[in-house]
C-alpha cells in the first residue's frame, strides 16, 4: 500500500486498483474503499499549494524517503 500512486485511486468509483506487477502474486486487484476513506483521501489529493498531485505521485509520500526528503537511516 505505500507505494500506491494517484492514479491508483479511483474516487468517483471509490476503489483502489493495485497493479500486478506491485502485488506478491502478480495478481491485479480492484479493492472497494469506504465513504470516509474516499473524504480523506478527497482532502489529501491536493498540494499545500492547492493543485492536485500528479498521477505519478505516491498517495502516503515518497516511498523511501523520509518527510524531507532524507533516506532513512538505519541503526
Amino acid at each position: 500500500m505505500l507505494s500506491l500512486q494517484w492514479r491508483d485511486v479511483n474516487l468517483d468509483r471509490g476503489e483502489l486498483t493495485i497493479r500486478g506487477e506491485k502485488a506478491k502474486d502478480g495478481d491485479t486487484r480492484l479493492l472497494p474503499i469506504s465513504a470516509r476513506l474516499v473524504a480523506v483521501l478527497t482532502m489529501a489529493k491536493t498540494d499545500p499549494a492547492g493543485d492536485d498531485y500528479k498521477p505519478s505521485d505516491f498517495v502516503f509520500g515518497e516511498v523511501g524517503k523520509q518527510e524531507d526528503g532524507r533516506e532513512p537511516t538505519v541503526n
